[in-house]
């Protein structure tokens, strides 16, 4: 049956809640409301049961809509559509039924006019034949006429008949006639008990077509479900037709799964195709693939649960609603009955218990935000920020609506099937490539720099250790939470993974995928494909293959510099910041030279579904990658298919031939290397090209504007440059949306406007580009403008989830705020923000930057396998007894220092437990050095000891007493000091080398230091004696290659001493402050973190008044009396005889001697103490409790 239910609620908010956390959905199909509550931005409360109608016109009109229509949520969206209605009063929608069409127009219709029965009849007029096109298709109106009349009222509500009334009634009357429209509910059945009078009257009506009256198994009334707040009962219509339900798509739920368990079937099913072996032939491959896939399908069949359906309550509904929605229904229902009784107990019973229901729907849903918020922790609060920072919805399943399309012609047409609107998404999404390749013929391409080494355990194990666990999958629907989990899979993946290099070979299932359609954000329309964006979800297995091969390539990028210097985006180790800087430093040295900038900011059109692969693989060859990585890339991108998903709905599969694939890991770096050509078109030291992935910006230096522009434009029409570029790759430049900016600080300069192929571009003088906002000075405030409006916009929201009594606790408040807040406004802050200018912070500060370490972005091959093995015991105890154990004949001790002399490092060789020889080197200054390189130094020294004794043998034990040295030491990352541990695994490498030995034969282990070993010890003194200056240096022959000249300064010991010195200033400024002297006798800690401690397990409650009481901001009446908040600043309770400050409220009020007298005998003497009191850990407990005995803070 097709189930209706209809009601008008009056606006009340509570009226929809407790109709929405009913199980209505499991019994209604349609819900027609009337007068909903709206929002601030025109939206209703809903849940995922439910999509949401809302009047055609609420995007484009601000009036409030008046009518909404629910559907649910299991019928299939390609079974109904909503059709345009000029009017937020209707909405009208058209379903497929097993018995034809059915057009429902859901109605408020105002009681002080006739425009919506108007707009109704001209939509009609013009309409009709596309809203019944044959005799089976029927229309049924519901909804809330306003109009009383004889024909449908009860004959003793007479008195409404006015000759006023009859006239309004009668132009629905004669739209009703026109189109055949039947009263479907019967006469005398009222809908409405006034809130004044208490009579029931009857202004809500359902009209329907003859056929579906024939259809029509009920329609009446249901008084007892009318819910609080509303003086509307609902309407509930019933027709004989059934309506095709949504497809159930089963979730798994991978965080309740069992992992013993599914590893011991896992073993199971891959002990089928035998064990893990080098495959050697592409039939093997192909049945090794495959029998991999069949493995995790059938263990995933077995062992991993599905999501359960989300009920149909919300969170904070409890069993007391549910309880008193019942009460409220049997004494609704009662009311109802003795209707015609006025002064009937019921009437009064049935108000009261609204009421009731009605405050409790508000205290639930608030107390339970607030507890939740009161109760977070790291992870939920991650949760509410993500629900105060999403773009604000209605809660239920969103819908893409008709779509429009223009043809050839100019002629816009509508979409509305999910197969067609599937096919108008496959064509903007997935372009054709062009008709004729751009690849130049007979092209000599340089051989590559380095040659593909087969994949190592060791890289497949992290870059699935690296792996986002519970992303969404797609078609196999793996998880990647399934090869973390699952160790026995990595042997057979790292077989499989090189046999597609080896054998030249793919597996074709890797190239299918799930295009997921979702909305943009803030888009003012949603009838256009642009308006939406996808979300490419691949086989996880080709993910993790595509994972490992763009680390590779990334890395042979980087390590030979195959791509522009000015190409910043989606590399390691460069941002948008970088680009701006440069842009910027460009922009002022040109200035200091008398010169102006002018730069064009290109706009290319679908970058990424754009890119053709035949030149995409030969800028690959061109940029001399290995021919393996460019024929895995061309295997890659060959014969792709998708299924676009959206709704319910799940095309066919679509054919993908060109563009690359977003979602994939290596289509960052392969458009990367794509669009590389564009930024090498710059020429000479009066051209650039900044990059960022398709973001770019051409700059040109000159004399006059008109010299730059020039530039400009001969940069983008010569041979090989910017146009030319377009033509090859089959990026199409959008002239019309080119941005020009012209540099100066001479305002009176005149910036002429630019021709490019006939479009004329004129300067501006702000332009957003990589999300900062430029303007033609570099003044930046524009920037600074929107950088507070967003910083102010997000602090804002952190409203939503903390107040001053209420709300997530402070700590972890800050946490979100530092997280949250402080990026947003501090994005490239380098770039546009001047700091204030400081003698004693400037002048100590100043740093030759060729004198700091230079952070390489990928030190080493993805695959280099680690020179050593290392060995970290479990605490200190055991760390002794496996020292204690060592059989090695070799055995180096290391260790580095940090005095207020410096930093020093040293090694000390014993071979046979006699000391044979010790290597000290001293750093540098602790501002300029940090212990971790002191620690990276001497294991540097030790592996040069390696290399160089004659005494060493093997196997051998470098023993470490910092574990990061030694976890680092495996494989050396882009962070500070890294650099030494590169150096060190390169000695410890050739030394093995030399003695032709496995990395087996040198050993990393962790020593507890101070634990009275003789060698490590040793090796503590030393390092100190290293740290007193250079003289202390071994003699410079003895040292490692890397030690023999000065060590560059280290960033994080620059950063530390920086922050150090500003922290000083602030010490300064604080005690200058004229709240230091009240603040510093409470808490001689600030500034600091002492009160962040204090409070870090208190809830915000707690919290605030801790905050009042330290500050003296508190609701006491010397504080009160300040704000005209209190008559008298003296204490009431001793007859006015004190000033009601805080000293007084804790020590002297003699109305809290018994509360008083408890806390001192908690506390003893300290009670008398203020700072005790509120700054204390100890006292914290008790103070508490003294102010909630004592209520006055309440």
């Amino acid at each position: 049956k097709l189930r209706i239910w209809q009601q008008n609620l009056n606006t009340s908010h509570t009226a929809l809640h407790s109709l929405i956390n009913s199980e209505i959905a499991k019994d209604w199909d349609i819900i027609t409301l009337q007068e909903p509550p709206i929002d601030q931005i025109g939206n209703i409360r809903a849940n995922t049961h439910w999509k949401v109608v809302y009047p055609s016109t609420k995007l484009t009109q601000n009036s409030r809509p008046r009518a909404v229509t629910l559907i649910n949520a299991m019928i299939s969206t390609n079974t109904w559509e909503q059709i345009d209605f000029p009017s937020p009063d209707v909405v009208v929608t058209r379903i497929r039924t097993s018995k034809g069409i059915y057009t429902l127009f859901n109605v408020y219709n105002d009681c002080t006019h006739d425009r919506t029965v108007e707009a109704m009849g001209s939509f009609l007029a013009d309409n009709i034949r596309n809203i019944r096109p044959t005799e089976d298709d029927q229309m049924i109106w519901l909804g809330d006429f306003n109009r009383h009349h004889p024909l449908w009222d009860e004959d003793r509500n007479h008195h409404l008949f006015t000759t006023t009334a009859l006239t309004s009634a009668q132009k629905l009357l004669e739209l009703t006639a026109d189109y055949a429209m039947i009263q479907a509910l019967p006469k005398g059945i009222p809908t409405l008990q006034s809130s004044s009078s208490g009579n029931w009257t009857r202004p809500d009506n359902v009209f329907c077509t003859e056929l579906a009256l024939e259809s029509l198994v009920s329609c009446s009334t249901s008084p007892e479900d009318r819910g609080p707040n509303t003086d509307h009962v609902p309407i509930l219509t019933s027709i004989d037709t059934s309506l095709t339900p949504s497809p159930s798509i089963p979730v798994l739920n991978y965080r309740e799964v069992d992992w013993k368990k599914f590893n011991n079937t896992l073993k199971k099913e891959l002990a089928k195709i035998g064990p893990p072996t080098v495959i050697t032939d592409e039939q093997e491959f192909q049945r090794k693939a495959k029998g991999i896939e069949a493995a995790l399908q059938t263990t995933l069949e077995k062992e991993v649960p599905r999501t359960r359906p989300h009920p149909h309550t919300k969170r904070w509904w409890t069993k007391e609603l549910t309880s008193l929605r019942k009460e409220l229904k049997t004494l609704s229902k009662a009311s109802f009955t003795f209707r015609a009784i006025r002064d009937h107990d019921s009437h009064r019973s049935r108000k009261e218990k609204a009421r009731e229901y009605d405050k409790a729907i508000k205290d639930a849903k608030r107390n339970h935000w607030r507890d939740w918020l009161e109760e977070a922790g790291s992870e939920e609060l991650w949760t509410a920020n993500g629900y105060i920072s999403k773009p604000y919805g209605d809660g239920s399943k969103s819908r893409i609506p008709a779509l429009k399309t223009t043809d050839e012609h100019g002629n816009t047409h509508t979409v509305s099937s999910n197969e067609n609107k599937s096919q108008l998404f496959a064509k903007a999404l997935f372009p054709p490539p062009p008709a004729q390749s751009t690849v130049p013929q007979n092209y000599d391409y340089p051989d590559p720099v380095t040659r593909w080494t087969p994949i190592t355990k060791d890289q497949l194990a992290r870059t699935i250790k690296n792996l986002s666990p519970y992303k969404a999958p797609g078609p196999d629907g793996v998880a990647n939470i399934v090869f973390q989990k699952s160790p026995s899979l990595q042997d057979h993946l790292l077989h499989l993974f090189n046999a597609v290099f080896t054998l030249r070979t793919y597996y074709e299932p890797w190239r299918e995928s799930t295009t997921v359609i979702l909305r943009k954000p803030g888009k003012p329309d949603y009838t256009t494909p642009k308006a939406y964006r996808p979300i490419a979800l691949l086989n996880t297995t080709a993910k993790l293959l595509s994972a490992i091969v763009a680390e590779r390539t990334t890395h042979i990028l980087e390590d030979h510099q195959l791509l522009p210097a000015t190409h910043f985006g989606g590399r390691p180790g460069r941002s948008t910041e970088d680009s701006l800087l440069l842009l910027e430093a460009t922009i002022r040295h040109a200035w200091r030279q008398k010169r102006v900038v002018s730069a064009l900011f290109l706009d290319i059109e679908g970058a990424f579904p754009n890119a053709v692969t035949d030149r995409l693989l030969h800028n690959m060859r061109k940029r001399r990658l290995p021919r393996e990585i460019v024929q895995f890339t061309e295997r890659l991108l060959t014969n792709r298919k998708t299924r676009l998903r959206f709704d319910d709905y799940i095309s066919n599969w679509v054919h993908i031939k060109n563009g690359i694939g977003q979602g994939d890991p290596l289509s960052m770096i392969l458009y990367v290397i794509y669009s590389s050509d564009l930024a090498d078109i710059a020429k000479g030291n009066k051209e650039l090209t900044l990059a960022f992935v398709d973001n770019t910006a051409l700059i040109a230096i000159g004399k006059t504007f008109e010299d730059t522009h020039y530039t400009l434009l001969n940069m983008m029409e010569r041979e090989n440059g910017g146009y030319d570029w377009s033509n090859q790759h089959n990026s199409r430049f959008e002239t019309t949306k080119f941005a020009l900016m012209d540099f100066t600080l001479n305002r009176n300069k005149p910036r002429p406007t630019m021709m490019i192929r006939n479009a004329a571009i004129t300067p501006v003088t702000t332009h957003r580009f990589l999300g900062v906002i430029l303007d033609h000075e570099l003044r930046w405030k524009t920037q600074a403008a929107q950088a507070i409006a967003k910083g102010t916009k997000q602090a804002l929201l952190l409203r939503r989830i903390s107040a001053t009594s209420w709300g997530i606790p402070t700590k972890l408040m800050r946490q979100l705020y530092q997280a949250a807040v402080v990026p947003k406004v501090m994005y490239t802050a380098p770039v546009w923000i001047r700091p204030a200018y400081s003698r004693d912070l400037t002048t100590r500060t100043r740093v030759n930057p060729e004198r700091v370490e230079t952070i390489h972005p990928c030190p080493i091959p993805p695959n280099a396998v680690p020179s050593h093995t290392t060995a970290i015991a479990q605490n200190k105890k055991d760390a002794i007894k496996e020292f204690e154990k060592l059989k090695e004949r070799t055995m180096i001790f290391t260790d580095g220092s940090c005095t207020e002399d410096g930093v020093g490092a040293a090694a000390i060789l014993y071979v046979d437990y006699q000391h044979i020889v010790t290597l000290r080197y001293h750093l540098g200054s602790a501002s300029q050095h940090m212990v971790f390189e002191a620690e990276a130094t001497a294991l540097l020294l030790a592996a040069h000891l390696l290399g160089t004794r004659d005494e060493v043998t093997y196997p051998a034990t470098i023993l470490v007493d910092n574990q990061a040295v030694i976890k680092s030491s495996e494989r050396p990352s882009a962070r500070p000091g890294h650099y030494l541990l590169t150096h060190a695994r390169s000695m410890i490498q050739n030394a093995l080398n030399k003695e032709r030995l496995t990395r087996r034969s040198v050993t990393v282990r962790w020593i507890a230091g101070h634990m009275e070993i003789e060698g490590n010890e040793l090796a503590d003194r030393e390092a100190k004696i290293a740290a007193k200056g250079t003289h202390s240096n071994s003699p410079t022959g003895n040292l490692p290659p890397t030690l023999k000249e000065q060590l560059p300064l280290s960033v994080s010991a620059l950063k530390q001493a920086y922050n150090t010195k500003l922290k000083a200033i602030w010490n300064k400024t604080w005690k200058r402050s004229p709240r230091y002297s009240r603040l510093a006798s409470i808490d001689p800690l600030l500034p600091g973190n002492s009160f962040v401690k204090l409070t870090a397990s208190l809830p915000k409650k707690q919290t605030s008044l801790l905050i009042q009481l330290r500050t003296g901001h508190v609701p006491l009446n010397s504080h009160l009396h300040r704000f005209k908040r209190s008559d008298s600043p003296a204490c009431t309770q001793c007859k006015g005889n004190y000033l009601e400050n805080v000293h007084h409220y804790l020590f002297q009020c003699t109305r809290y001697n018994r509360e008083r007298h408890v806390l001192q005998n908690a506390l003893g003497r300290d009670a008398t103490s203020k700072a005790f009191l509120l700054s204390n850990a100890k006292a914290r407990p008790h103070l508490l409790k003294f102010i909630a005995t004592t209520r006055r803070l309440q």
